[in-house]
């Protein structure tokens, strides 16, 4: 549980970004949901699996600390790695 894998890559357009021209915080998000699906496909699920089981995910939490602003034009890369697995839970 201690790889961390490499979830998602896009680069920064114009139609993301705010007045500032800083990437609006909806597309973090957006970034993070669609970077989610990897993790269940780097653990072997899927979800037409999930599906076929009467499963399926929520997400319960979602906490963003926000360390630099990013621009149009800019390479995004998004890591992550189980850190607990639970039951019914992972994260």
């Amino acid at each position: 549980m201690d790889n961390w894998f490499e979830l998602y890559r896009t680069i920064v357009m114009p139609a993301h970004c705010d007045h500032y021209g800083h990437m609006n915080v909806r597309y973090y998000a957006s970034f993070f949901d669609e970077a989610g699906w990897h993790m269940l496909a780097f653990a072997g699920i899927s979800l037409s699996d999930l599906r076929a089981r009467g499963l399926g995910t929520v997400v319960a939490t979602l906490t963003i600390d926000f360390h630099h602003e990013i621009k149009a034009g800019q390479l995004v890369l998004i890591k992550g790695k189980f850190v607990r697995v639970g039951e019914k839970s992972f994260m």
